[in-house]
């Protein structure tokens, strides 16, 4: 829109100029009679246009241009007359008026042509007013950079530069609020450093604008005015982020009174001078840096526990901390001008003058842990570095001598507390290991390390997922994370880990964290013990007690139902997931045409696999009816896939079950049809004494078959059966099966109305009371328990007992079925009693004999050490390695599992690696080469002469073969071949004297291993090649053993 302001003292002229000028634009029109009034107006800036008429009575036309001109130089104007006078028009021109209209135009040529001419007209005008103004913003928003530069530059606190800052930018933005927020470098939080003229509830928490978008786009936000519309332009305030480089370390903020347009050419200022800011708080960060370092190193010079030494190049001390004074016990004068070899004592100055001159020649640094003395000539322990540097205007030598008394201390008891750490952790044959808080493997003993197959150096940071599958590393980082977050041990864990071979074994651990001196938790220590064996047998135990179960449980299902077909599916469902298989059937065949006997099929299927059996053939039609014979005339039928296939002639293209359970059903001695166990997809296995539990449910399921087929012959499947069945009425037998007699050991007729307690334990008789008492209580529920019994001849028995209620002649009664389980209880006990006696018994022998060898090796040791004559000392040490490797044996074996034999390389490598170091304490100098078949194994009766024989050899490698001093290597190479072990065994010693003959050689080294060969039908050669090369070959049957072939001759 253009604004005009009209001037004339004709009324109508207004009216008409407003009419028709509305037609050629967006314009308003404002008409004033009086020049002076339009004046005031046009002053204020409410005018784009100016149009006055020539001829008025208070101001001509020129005139007031003039006056007008000369308040607002460039505003347009446009000069109507009727007059086409020259000098008019040329003095118009000189006033400044910008075009000159004449009336006498005709309307539809005079308004579109003053219309045109005061559009382009303001435009021009406007523009030209935009550029000054913008000229003079810039050169305002210049200034207000160049003045902040300014105090920027000068400023030398952080409070100065944000004040600084906030004021200019308050300044530009014309607003009185505003605040500033620094991040905290230790917290890492937006902190409120600096604020203006905010209220307190503000202060107390900044809630403008987002400090944290701001921070983590880097990026100024300015801020619509929430009660201007969408599309304005309008801001409330706006953030700019402080940058240090490419990090934001705060927020300016600031706040306008009114809501206002912000220009780019405003807010880029802004942002540049935040951006000066963030370099000036670097550079005051900076330098408060540098004086706080000057300030502190000044303090730490002076109180140090160092002793710092300022030397000049030609040796000379010239300044020294307090610690040096007060540890060296000289004044300070005394120090300074004293030459620095003094202080050390007499045998070693000559070495710290050639190393003082070695490092002024070539630079560097230097280190040692030479001892200084002290004014009384007493020698102070301390690790000295020295480099060169520049002290004032000269170059000097800078010594910073730490006292190590207590360090050297700690490291002996560091060193004792390592050993015993070390021995226990030898000695123990649980799996041992630690980890750090990040639950990476520090160091874990022999088993461990065995057991994860990789050596100490290479468990160095592993982690769980480095050893074990995913499912199983999970498991044990949640047990870990558990000790280390909540600082508590956790023991007896069991855990399930697949070998190799993908069997599971199960360990009991315990977790302990560890801890720092603060009490930190730092890590945990963990041990495994290896418990596969008592975790199968407990699995074997419930999987047997849960078919047991079942058993009963189909027992008392069929007892209480007239009809035995409806709940068969049941039955089988729970007798399959009792004995872990995938299919149960039951089927049945009249092969006799029997009356009473019909084709009968039933089964359930593992819900997991029963999609995938459809495809697979039909087992009832084509393997089960070739086996109904074999049911006839045996117990059960069980095979796998491979018996199946030979017993039935069934090509390998055909699939055959994995696992096959046959029991026979049988109804009145007649073979009525069988129950089926079956797996398709997975290996199966069922112990006999699961089967003979599996026997019961078929017996029991035969026993309902017949009863139900004939009515008359009810009772023959409880008289036949292998349960024990009564009927109990007021404490009473009322009635009693074969069974029950045979189990309590009288005759039916003795039993009948005698008391049942007379046939119970007595420290069992409340129990069994109770039992009754509650089914007497609640007649349609059922118990199941077990108890001692005791029979007609005082026997005590193990006695499971199934009891329900009935209503016997009208009153309540007890039925129960009874198995004797004293067998399979006395076999579980024996069991477990008998594997652990065995495993206790064996490895403590083991581990007696281990111990008492190595309290012989300590003995002979400490003798050794005692005794003067050398050749004394040579025969104790010979006596000591030759119990020692008897003794490795016994270790070995008591480390195994099957406490039979041990790993030819694992003993070998370890009795070679302990004689060399016993020899040679610098390891480095004798290196072993070691090449044997880890598949090899030997018992107690190899081990330990084989090991007499490498334990000569070694020794005579070492008092023989090897000078002083010298380097060398032992090599030992074991294979099979053609039935036997051959053995290489040389050195790079000196090889054997001149003359040598094993036959005629009287030391009792080459006696023992003569006679050992011998024992062992073994054959033995001498010869000498850059050393001594032994040859040896022992039969493979004298006991060693190779893949599990054991070719050992027992006695």
């Amino acid at each position: 829109m253009i604004k005009i302001i009209a001037v004339d003292d004709e009324p109508a002229f207004g009216e008409i100029l407003s009419i028709y000028m509305k037609e050629f634009g967006n314009f308003q029109i404002t008409f004033y009679t009086s020049p002076e009034d339009a004046i005031d107006k046009i002053v204020a800036g409410e005018a784009d246009a100016v149009i006055t008429d020539y001829l008025m009575e208070e101001m001509d036309g020129i005139s007031f241009i003039r006056k007008v001109k000369s308040l607002v130089p460039d505003i347009p104007f446009v000069l109507l007359t009727a007059l086409d006078d020259k000098d008019v028009i040329l003095n118009a021109t000189n006033a400044g008026a910008d075009f000159i209209q004449f009336k006498s135009e005709e309307p539809s040529r005079l308004f579109p042509d003053i219309a045109q001419k005061i559009t382009h007209s303001v435009e021009k005008y406007r523009a030209r007013r935009e550029s000054e103004k913008g000229s003079r913003t810039r050169e305002m928003l210049m200034r207000a950079q160049r003045d902040l530069m300014a105090r920027l530059s000068e400023s030398s606190t952080t409070n100065q530069a944000l004040d600084a800052t906030l004021t200019t930018v308050r300044f530009l933005a014309g607003c009185n609020s505003g605040a500033i927020h620094l991040m905290n470098r230790k917290t890492n939080k937006i902190e409120l450093a600096i604020s203006h003229n905010l209220p307190n509830d503000l202060i107390r928490r900044f809630t403008f604008g987002d400090l944290y978008q701001v921070i983590y786009t880097k990026k100024a936000m300015y801020f619509q005015d929430p009660t201007m519309p969408d599309n304005s332009r309008y801001c409330s305030g706006g953030q700019i982020p402080i940058m240090a480089g490419t990090d934001v370390i705060g927020v300016l903020s600031f706040i306008l009174d009114h809501p206002k347009t912000l220009s780019l050419e405003l807010t880029d200022t802004m942002e540049l001078i935040t951006g000066h800011l963030g370099n000036t708080l670097v550079r005051i960060r900076s330098e408060e840096l540098v004086r706080q370092r000057e300030n502190e190193l000044s303090e730490l010079y002076k109180v140090m526990q160092e002793l710092v030494m300022v030397i000049d190049m030609d040796g000379t001390i010239l300044n020294v901390n307090p610690a040096a004074t007060r540890i060296l016990r000289y004044s300070e004068e005394e120090l300074i001008g004293m030459p620095i070899q003094v202080l050390y004592p007499p045998k070693i100055r000559d070495e710290i003058i050639f190393q003082f001159m070695d490092l002024t020649g070539s630079g560097g640094t230097i280190q040692n842990t030479y001892p200084l003395l002290d004014r009384q000539g007493i020698e102070v322990p301390v690790e000295t570095r020295g480099s060169i540097g520049t002290w004032g205007d000269r170059h000097v030598l800078f010594c910073i001598s730490r006292e190590i008394r207590e360090r050297l201390e700690a490291e002996r008891n560091l060193h004792e507390y390592y050993e015993r750490i070390s021995a226990i952790l030898a000695s123990s044959t649980a799996q041992i290991y630690m980890k750090n808080n990040e639950l990476r493997y520090l160091t874990g003993n022999e088993p461990f390390l065995s057991f994860v197959h990789c050596n100490a150096r290479e468990l160095m940071g592993k982690t769980d997922n480095d050893f074990f599958s995913k499912e199983v590393a999970a498991l044990r980082e949640k047990t870990d994370k558990k000790v280390l977050l909540e600082n508590i041990p956790l023991y007896n864990l069991e855990e399930e880990v697949y070998g190799e071979d993908g069997n599971p074994q199960w360990f009991v651990s315990s977790k302990i964290p560890v801890h720092d001196l603060t009490g930190k938790v730092t890590g945990l220590v963990g041990t495994s013990l290896d418990i596969t064996d008592l975790v199968q047998t407990r699995q074997e135990l419930e999987r047997r007690d849960r078919i047991l179960s079942a058993v009963s449980t189909v027992a008392q299902t069929l007892v209480r139902h007239n009809e035995w077909e409806p709940i068969i599916p049941e039955c089988l469902e729970l007798l399959g997931q009792a004995a872990g298989v995938e299919q149960v059937i039951l089927l049945g065949m009249n092969f006799y045409g029997r009356a009473g006997f019909e084709d009968y099929y039933c089964e359930w299927t593992m819900p997991d696999v029963r999609d995938s059996l459809l495809d697979e053939p039909d087992v009832c039609s084509r393997i089960i009816p070739s086996l109904f014979g074999y049911l006839e005339k045996n117990r059960f039928y069980l095979g796998d896939s491979k018996a199946i296939r030979n017993e039935l002639s069934l090509p390998e293209e055909e699939p055959v079950p994995s696992f096959l359970l046959l029991l026979p059903v049988f109804s009145s001695d007649t073979l009525w049809g069988t129950l089926a166990f079956v797996t398709w997809r997975k290996e199966h296995t069922s112990p006999i004494a699961e089967i003979e539990a599996l026997i019961m449910a078929s017996e029991v399921i035969g026993s309902a078959i017949s009863r139900y087929q004939t009515e008359e012959l009810f009772h023959k499947p409880v008289e036949r059966s292998l349960v024990g069945v009564y009927l109990v009425q007021d404490y009473r037998f009322i009635y009693t099966n074969p069974r029950l007699s045979e189990i309590l050991g009288c005759n039916r007729e003795d039993l009948e109305n005698s008391p049942l307690l007379r046939y119970i334990h007595p420290e069992d008789a409340d129990m069994v009371l109770s039992h009754h008492k509650r089914i007497i209580e609640n007649p349609d529920e059922t118990d199941d328990y077990e108890f001692r019994g005791i029979t007609a001849d005082g026997r005590m028995i193990w006695i499971e007992n199934l009891i329900s209620g009935i209503l016997y002649k009208g009153n309540p009664a007890i039925i129960g079925s009874i198995m004797d389980i004293t067998v399979r209880k006395q076999a579980e006990n024996d069991i477990r009693l008998s594997l652990k006696e065995k495993d206790i018994l064996l490895r403590e022998v083991h581990h007696r004999v281990k111990n008492n060898m190595q309290i012989i090796v300590s003995m002979l040791r400490i003798q050794s050490s005692m005794v003067d004559d050398p050749v004394v000392s040579d025969v104790l040490q010979e006596s000591k390695n030759r119990i020692l490797s008897m003794a490795i044996v016994h270790e070995k074996l008591y480390r195994t599992d099957n406490l039979v034999s041990i790993n030819l390389l694992e003993y070998i490598n370890s009795l070679a690696r302990t004689l060399i170091s016993d020899f040679s304490p610098d390891e480095s100098l004798i290196t072993l080469d070691l090449i044997c078949d880890p598949s090899i194994e030997m018992t107690i009766d190899a081990g330990i002469p084989l090991g007499l024989i490498m334990n000569e050899l070694i020794t005579n490698s070492f008092k023989h073969g090897f000078y002083p001093d010298q380097k060398g290597t032992i090599g030992i190479t074991i294979v099979p071949e053609q039935g036997n072990l051959e053995i290489l065994y040389r050195d790079t010693g000196r090889g054997l004297p001149p003359g040598f003959d094993m036959e005629t050689s009287e030391t009792l080294g080459m006696q023992i291993i003569s006679n050992l060969i011998f024992q062992s039908s073994g054959e033995i050669s001498f010869s000498t090649d850059n050393g001594t090369v032994v040859k040896m070959k022992i039969p493979i049957q004298e006991g060693f053993i190779i893949r599990g072939e054991e070719h050992a001759t027992g006695e």
